[in-house]
């Protein structure tokens, strides 16, 4: 019939609806792969960016690392070179002490007839010169435990406490019979780091 649409008609339609239909889809399926793409797209991108970032970082680390690690060799190297260069002035100034009394003595046999006597006497010389010296270097230390003493009694006197008191005067005692080899020795100072001892026991019992 004329003004009517057939089946066939109507199947038609359908169709071609149904295929705009499918086209719309594929194209906003197509448009939200394309989004998605340069979103990965982007994303690739920035992460990229923060591979190179991080290499760069690292690798100025790495330059930073070596340049500190290089200055401290070279101070290092120069601080050894520096003892290297004091070793090797004291070992030449000892050996050439050494040659000097080696030179001495055989002058000294060579024309003193009591050559031995005169170095044996030397020899005692010497060996009491450095036992003065350490006696004096003990004696200097006595006087700094003795005055770290005293700052200790003025640091109890406020705040008293039994027990401190009480090792302060066992040091004290283990002091006075140290002093003894001193006064063995003739040392006059000895005397007044007892005379001090004396006085902080006394201030500790007062």
């Amino acid at each position: 019939m004329n003004g009517e649409i057939s089946f066939m008609d109507w199947v038609g339609i359908g169709s071609i609806v149904t295929l705009i239909c499918v086209l719309i889809k594929s194209y906003w399926d197509n448009e939200g792969i394309k989004e998605r793409f340069n979103s990965l797209s982007k994303e690739q991108n920035n992460l990229k960016d923060a591979i190179e970032k991080l290499i760069n970082d690292k690798h100025q680390i790495l330059i930073n690392g070596n340049g500190n690690l290089l200055t401290n060799l070279k101070s290092e190297r120069e601080i050894t070179t520096k003892e290297t260069v004091s070793i090797k002035h004291d070992t030449k100034f000892i050996y050439d002490e050494i040659l000097e009394e080696r030179t001495s003595r055989r002058n000294l046999y060579q024309n003193v007839s009591n050559a031995s006597e005169v170095l044996k006497t030397i020899d005692i010389m010497r060996e009491t010169i450095v036992q003065n010296a350490n006696l004096e270097v003990q004696n200097q230390q006595l006087f700094l435990k003795v005055n770290s003493l005293e700052e200790k009694i003025v640091d109890l006197s406020n705040q008293p406490k039994n027990e401190e008191i009480s090792k302060l005067r066992s040091s004290i005692r283990s002091f006075e019979s140290q002093l003894a080899r001193f006064e063995d020795g003739g040392y006059n100072e000895a005397e007044e780091i007892k005379g001090a001892l004396r006085r902080i026991l006394n201030d500790l019992e007062g």
